[in-house]
């Protein structure tokens, strides 16, 4: 920078700490060129120097919004506002206590409803209470797996990708999880907002009718698709392609399991087994 910026003062510059901020500020001062282009905004945050709504907006949300390397998980084979939940749950972003209490609302406690033993975050309440404990407990006795004590989404997803399962039945199972945890949420909700309790007994019970319900709603049995595979080879002769395409048309090429692959026997629930003849739990 050429000249002094002494000259552009009213007075001069007195000694002492006058002159030392003079010297400091000059220095300062030397190591700017400026140029001869016509001056502009500059937007330090990125090199190209442009302001960008939309850059700015995924600076902030890189700040503010919590980071997940997994891929969000989508079972098919329960409703849409269940996987809702999980992508919400593992992301953290369900209103439990400690997240309430962080973002600044005041509580009388932020010891879990249910146990009162931890303070209440996503993790303590689908893993560590003794609610939860007792649930996936029972899902694992039920599908005559062993259980295994979890503190994190990441732990469960290494215990089922070790299980030794058909990609179809593994992805039913995943559903029924789900489920789990979305009774487990509802009955936290219902237990602290509700007059009337809920009824601890009966949870399991509703996680297996519903998930009766919404997976075999998404899956067809096997005797359906024989009787659908043989009625259009006998009735139009088609081809396996053509066969292929009318059974996906008809809704019936889905993957087996569930009811039949394992026979599973849903308590309260009439259950087809393999032979074909209804079963009572």
């Amino acid at each position: 920078m050429s000249g002094s910026v002494e000259t552009s003062f009213r007075r001069a510059i007195r000694g002492g700490v006058e002159h030392q901020q003079l010297v400091e500020l000059q220095s300062v001062l030397d190591s700017v060129i400026l140029s001869s282009a016509t001056d502009r905004w500059y937007f330090s945050l990125f090199s190209s120097g442009d302001f960008s709504v939309k850059e700015v907006r995924l600076a902030i949300d890189n700040m503010v919004l919590p980071s997940h390397d997994v891929p969000t998980r989508w079972v098919k084979f329960i409703p849409i506002k269940i996987n809702v939940f999980m992508w919400r749950a593992r992301r953290d972003c369900l209103p439990t206590r400690h997240n309430l209490a962080h973002k600044g609302v005041s509580l009388e406690s932020l010891s879990c409803p249910i146990c009162s033993l931890e303070t209440e975050d996503i993790h303590h309440l689908l893993f560590s209470c003794s609610l939860a404990q007792e649930v996936l407990k029972r899902v694992c006795r039920w599908w005559d797996l062993d259980y295994q004590l979890w503190s994190s989404f990441s732990e469960w997803e290494t215990w089922l990708s070790s299980i030794r399962l058909t990609v179809h039945i593994k992805s039913i199972l995943e559903g029924v999880f789900y489920v789990s945890w979305w009774f487990i949420w509802g009955f936290r909700n219902r237990f602290i907002f509700e007059d009337i309790k809920p009824v601890r007994s009966r949870l399991f019970d509703d996680i297996v009718s519903s998930s009766f319900l919404w997976c075999n709603s998404r899956t067809v049995q096997i005797r359906m698709m024989k009787k659908a595979n043989s009625t259009i080879r006998q009735r139009n002769q088609k081809s396996e392609w053509e066969e292929e395409k009318e059974i996906m048309r008809v809704g019936l090429l889905v993957p087996e399991g569930f009811l039949l692959s394992h026979n599973l026997i849903f308590s309260g629930v009439t259950v087809p087994s393999s032979e074909g003849s209804p079963k009572k739990a």
